[in-house]
């Protein structure tokens, strides 16, 4: 039996072959990489190489380049097993360097088994000779043509994404006209306020409101998610108390829980400090998760909104349900994008699978947490946190929700927004809306000027990003000077940072 060696960058792909392979009795050896595999090939002699063409750092025409210029392995057979190059020239390239067969992905396991039985039975290796004298030339002229077509593809990938998220906000938008009217003509009819309305009447109207509020819920989670994908969603953080959270909603959720009979509770920890939070954002979160709540209970079942101060010092919102609950294994999945897990929901409930994954982002971009504890057969509950006005656990929620996603090589910066004409409120939206959704936008009451906070890998586009004019109607009768207070390196100062914003943001306690 033979010695085969499998290189190839993505592991399923190895296993994929030394499984097949090692049926027929050979050992196989493997490389993730076109320069692990030169020095195992070196060490080891095998009599075959399976290789993939597109690999990170140097791929196959490289690797076996180099392979062919070492004289104690030139003369070892190559076979090309790849899903990127299937032109004319890639192949007439691949024989230039010796490769016995090229294969591509997906390959029947038959298929591959022949070529590597004919490979090993042909007698004797690949006969060493020269390589071509053009093939270094060829070789990169054809990785240039591919990163081109690359380009090109991402390019039109990156359009046809944007045609999508505007049709997507087009259709929204379109769809928020009529329903808005189908609403308003129903509470007015609802009302009495076209004549006397019957029992049944009342009920179907009850009905046909509720289902019209499931729409327009519905419409809220396709354009969260088109903005949240595009990263133009506009968030603005300010102090709030737990009532202006919660005032705008509560309507909407008595009249749904009456109209699935469902009996609704609050209650509220007395004396709960206020939160920094987007209170729109906060409020679209507590819709989601008690509409959900409501939608799983059975009738005459009760859903309770319980706040309160949690142990880490954030203010902790929990909606809990007697529902059919959520097995173990389904939890890790219910907050991934149009993901529905259970088959116990009512037929009218069903949606798109958005409303938990955009819960997820929404809490993240309030600097916030959300999880789920949940029993089947005895119900769920899920819980967010929102940051309590406090600079130094703000500063350390923004660290931690935005460290997963920064690269190494980002910095921490913040720069400081003094207005100079116009007025404070049109300024502030300004600032928002040319800022990231991560971003942070504290006022400073002593001299009405802005913190902008933020995570950047290049700092003065950032700056730029917000001097870009058009991003504001009325953006001409705004001025403000902007200046760069600093710029830290993640996370190496990491700590000078947060001691220099610290004191920058003591300013804006009494904002």
């Amino acid at each position: 039996m033979a010695l085969i060696l499998i290189v190839d960058d993505r592991a399923t792909n190895r296993e994929f072959l030394v499984t097949l392979l090692g049926y027929s009795g050979h050992r196989l050896l493997e490389a993730a990489d076109g320069a692990e595999a030169l020095q195992i090939a070196h060490a080891e002699k095998p009599d075959l190489i399976i290789t993939d063409i597109l690999m990170p750092h140097m791929d196959g025409f490289e690797f076996v380049g180099r392979l062919r210029r070492d004289p104690v392995i030139s003369a070892t057979r190559v076979i090309f097993y790849t899903g990127n190059y299937a032109a004319h020239e890639s192949e007439a390239l691949a024989l230039r360097c010796g490769a016995i067969r090229i294969l591509s992905k997906p390959c029947e396991p038959q298929a591959i088994l022949s070529a590597v039985h004919d490979a090993l039975e042909s007698g004797g290796g690949y006969e060493p000779r020269p390589l071509p004298e053009h093939f270094d030339r060829d070789h990169l002229y054809l990785v240039t043509e591919k990163l081109s077509t690359k380009v090109s593809e991402n390019e039109q990938l990156t359009e046809l994404c944007e045609t999508a998220e505007r049709f997507v906000d087009d259709v929204s938008h379109e769809f928020r006209t009529p329903l808005t009217v189908i609403q308003g003509y129903c509470a007015a009819l609802n009302d009495g306020l076209a004549g006397p309305v019957n029992s049944q009447q009342q009920e179907f109207l009850h009905i046909v409101l509720d289902r019209t509020r499931d729409l327009a819920q519905m419409v809220d989670d396709l354009l969260d998610s088109s903005k949240l994908r595009a990263g133009s969603l506009r968030v603005d953080r300010r102090e709030h108390d737990v009532e202006s959270i919660l005032a705008p909603v509560r309507v909407t959720l008595d009249a749904k829980a009456m109209a699935n009979r469902v009996r609704f509770h609050e209650e509220i920890e007395p004396g709960v400090p206020h939160v920094f939070a987007d209170a729109e954002k906060a409020g679209r979160v507590i819709l989601n998760l008690v509409i959900n709540a409501i939608k799983f209970s059975p009738e005459g079942g009760d859903v309770t909104l319980s706040v309160r101060a949690g142990e880490s010092g954030d203010i902790r919102f929990s909606v809990s349900d007697h529902g059919p609950g959520i097995a173990a294994e389904n939890l890790s999945l219910i907050f991934e994008r149009f993901k529905q897990v259970g088959d116990q929901r009512r037929s009218s409930t069903n949606g798109f699978g958005l409303g938990l994954s955009i819960v997820k982002e929404l809490v993240a971009l309030n600097l916030g947490r959300v999880d789920v504890h949940s029993e089947v057969g005895k119900g769920s509950t899920f819980s967010f946190t929102l940051p309590i006005m406090d600079w130094e656990s703000i500063l350390s929620r923004f660290i931690e929700n935005n460290a997963g996603g920064v690269d190494s090589d980002n910095s921490i910066s913040i720069l400081r927004v003094v207005p100079k004409r116009g007025v404070p409120d049109d300024i502030r939206s300004l600032i928002v809306c040319s800022s990231l959704p991560r971003d942070l936008v504290l006022e400073i009451a002593a001299d009405d000027s802005f913190l902008v906070l933020g995570l950047s890998s290049d700092p003065v586009q950032w700056v730029q990003r917000l001097r870009q004019p058009g991003s504001y109607p009325g953006q001409d009768a705004i001025e403000f000077d902007l200046e760069t207070i600093g710029s830290w390196a993640y996370p190496a100062e990491l700590e000078a940072a947060r001691a220099v914003i610290l004191e920058n943001l003591q300013e804006a306690q009494h904002a």
